[in-house]
């Protein structure tokens, strides 16, 4: 499961995990803070993605808070790409 939290909500959660003073907790933590700081790298990884993908409205869409997984030759930044419901096809199965 993924979860988009504004930067209010990681620190209520934050304040809120820090009470436990477990060790989960402290892990929870660490990862809320890790995941939650934008550098201008990913910044600048997000808005190359939205240039290369032209960033369609209704087909692929780059968000301004992606994922941006950044490594030691580039990154990978998460995108959305629409998917209109007539192309699923009769053998996928739809819970």
């Amino acid at each position: 499961m993924k979860v988009i939290l504004e930067d209010e909500e990681v620190e209520l959660i934050v304040e809120l995990l820090s009470r436990a003073k477990d060790a989960r907790a402290l892990n929870m933590i660490t990862r809320l803070r890790n995941s939650s700081e934008d550098t201008p790298e990913t910044d600048a990884y997000r808005e190359i993605a939205m240039e290369m993908l032209r960033h369609e409205e209704g087909y692929c869409e780059v968000d301004n808070q992606a994922t941006v997984s950044v490594g030691n030759e580039g990154a990978y930044v998460q995108c959305w790409i629409f998917i209109d419901k007539d192309e699923i096809r009769p053998e996928i199965k739809v819970a």
